[in-house]
């Protein structure tokens, strides 16, 4: 079973698809990317205790997590509920909106001021809901994706042709 990319290509954009190997592959792609963004969130975190941001770190941040959520929103959860329900396992909607809160808070960052007061317990908040959001999805979704055998499931993703940080690009 394949299952196609939720958004077809725009007019003129590369049609070449890029090949994903499997779900699991994603998964495992996915998991890598929390790490990255928890690791991103502990130097933004320490940064603020003791000193201003390195420059470029909440663009860096920001724009990693919408390719990260773009991926998801885009092609892990509809393979992921179209497979579930395919078992009769219906999944809730939440998926995205748990995005919502971590793409609100990490805009209020980006637009803010760091003498804002605000601005530390925004960076505290933005990691502790990605943390539990993070260990929920590794923990359920893929567990229970992985538990099915639904990791071994081909996945196809077609490369929109977008600016890097609006449509997601996995290396």
């Amino acid at each position: 079973m394949s299952i196609p990319p939720s958004n077809p290509p725009r007019p003129g954009a590369d049609p070449s698809p890029r090949r994903f190997s499997t779900l699991g592959e994603l998964a495992a792609q996915l998991a890598a990317e929390h790490r990255l963004i928890e690791q991103k969130l502990g130097r933004l975190a320490g940064a603020t205790s003791s000193a201003q941001p390195p420059d470029g770190l909440l663009r860096e941040l920001d724009a990693l997590l919408t390719r990260h959520t773009s991926i998801e929103l885009d092609v892990f959860y509809p393979a992921a509920h179209a497979l579930l329900q395919a078992d009769g396992i219906v999944t809730a909607a939440t998926s995205a909106v748990e995005h919502e809160p971590l793409l609100a808070l990490m805009g209020m960052l980006e637009q803010g001021s760091r003498e804002d007061p605000l601005f530390v317990p925004r960076i505290e908040v933005l990691r502790r809901h990605a943390a539990r959001h993070f260990a929920e999805e590794e923990g359920l979704l893929f567990r229970e994706l992985e538990t099915r055998g639904y990791f071994g499931y081909s996945l196809e993703y077609v490369d929109v042709g977008e600016p890097v940080g609006t449509r997601p690009l996995l290396h």
